[in-house]
């Protein structure tokens, strides 16, 4: 019982506790906002809401976009042509901003 007592002794000597405040949080400054070189026009369907018009290039450089990353979305079905525009959903334009941000893996030597 006494080498139990002591080894217990021991073990609780060999540990220590130390305790410090929280360090504070520090506010990060917001990144500022690079926009395509392409302009999507902002003018909104009247008809629908969540469509959006866009020029043949745009709808050129995001589909190239996809097959670059291969990644593709269901929304990519809702894409219409009107005139010499293209009607997008809101979800897609999003989507192409996304891949515009990411940036490929490079493949390691």
């Amino acid at each position: 019982m006494k080498v139990i007592v002591a080894i217990l002794c021991f073990v609780l000597s060999a540990c220590t506790i130390s305790v410090q405040p929280l360090p504070k949080k520090t506010t990060k400054s917001h990144a500022t906002r690079h926009h395509a070189t392409t302009k999507v026009s902002k003018k909104e369907h009247s008809t629908n809401s969540n469509l959006v018009k866009v020029d043949h290039a745009w709808v050129t450089r995001y589909k190239e976009l996809e097959d670059k990353f291969k990644y593709w979305i269901a929304e990519d079905d809702e894409i219409k042509a009107e005139d010499e525009h293209f009607l997008v959903p809101k979800s897609v334009v999003e989507h192409d901003e996304d891949m515009l941000r990411a940036k490929l893996p490079t493949p390691t030597p």
